[in-house]
């Protein structure tokens, strides 16, 4: 049985990790904090055909994306809703703002416009599911244990040893090494500081993103869109909001910026969302490059995927599929 270190906890790695240990590979997951402590944990987990095709993604890329999480929801037990996204024509500079960014797709895309209760005239974008990443994490991590998958967390890689054409052992935080056959980086915005010893640079672009949950007296039934933040029901809850958004160069810094999330707050508050209470404040750092990355560098035994910036939770398992793909071929 061939080893494998997947190496990154978020929607990619803990993805991967599950249809890696599906073929039959002896996978180890690699962390260096919380699983999904990152931007997996602090996506909102929009699911949207439509929006993926304003952002140029191919149409059966995104099918498929979408038929495979409902397959996954089956096979896992976490909820998936079907939902739709509903911006308010008060809100006009963003329904222009982001039309204009793929307007060839938006004539492929399901989308509307008609009267919303409370928000009046909106543009409705159908072909939209709804997951909690949270609880699609705890599916994944109970199913790859039932795998027999070895999860460190709190432990990251600091180094790569490579020798030859091939990556040989894995240098972990504590000190300690992992040996494996093929190593899979899915760090996010960490890959470069992994990668740059070995003279590799992706130039990942990582961008900081907030999720706020808030407790509020009256729920939405749906998503509400006003770019760039968003707002949608709780998975489970009728007393908590999900709102979420934010696109903004930051480097590695992951502090939470007080007058981001007001600006949120405020936000929702225009388009008639009333947090009573903040609960929880979750932020990540999304991997941006202007092509996601899931391929084989400079190694022969090394696979890189760097998810994608915005869509990276609908993508993941296609992300998942490409790796298995090239851990066969090694």
């Amino acid at each position: 049985m061939r080893r494998i270190t997947v190496i990154g906890g978020g929607v990619v790695g803990l993805t991967s990790a599950l249809f890696l240990a599906r073929e039959g590979f002896n996978v180890t997951l690699v962390e260096s904090g919380r699983l999904f402590s990152g931007a997996s944990g602090a996506n909102l987990g929009i699911l949207s055909y439509s929006l993926g095709l304003v952002d140029g993604l191919d149409p059966s890329l995104l099918r498929r994306a979408l038929s495979t999480h409902k397959k996954l929801a089956e096979e896992l037990g976490h909820s998936i809703k079907v939902s739709e996204i509903v911006v308010p024509l008060t809100q006009a500079k963003a329904i222009i703002r982001e039309l204009t960014r793929g307007i060839a797709a938006v004539f492929r895309a399901k989308y509307g416009f008609k009267r919303v209760e409370k928000l009046g005239l909106s543009l409705v974008v159908d072909d939209t599911l709804l997951i909690d990443p949270l609880e699609y994490r705890d599916s994944l991590v109970r199913r790859i244990g039932e795998l027999g998958v070895n999860v460190i967390e709190n432990n990251g890689v600091e180094k790569l040893v490579g020798r030859g054409s091939r990556i040989t052992e894995a240098i972990l935080s504590n000190g300690s090494v992992i040996e494996s056959d093929i190593y899979v980086l899915a760090a996010g915005p960490w890959s470069d500081e992994i990668l740059r010893p070995q003279g590799i640079e992706l130039g990942v672009e990582s961008l900081k993103g907030y999720t706020i949950l808030a407790r509020v007296d009256e729920n939405i039934d749906r998503v509400i869109g006003v770019d760039p933040v968003f707002m949608r029901p709780h998975q489970h809850r009728d007393d908590i909001v999900m709102i979420g958004g934010y696109k903004k160069p930051s480097g590695l810094d992951l502090e939470i910026d007080e007058k981001d999330i007001e600006t949120m707050l405020d936000t929702a508050v225009k388009v008639g969302v009333k947090p009573l209470e903040v609960l929880e404040v979750r932020v990540g750092l999304r991997p941006c490059l202007e092509e996601p990355v899931t391929r084989i560098i400079k190694y022969d035994n090394l696979i890189v995927s760097t998810g994608h910036c915005r869509h990276g939770m609908l993508l993941a398992p296609q992300a998942a599929d490409e790796i298995v793909r090239l851990a066969r071929s090694m």
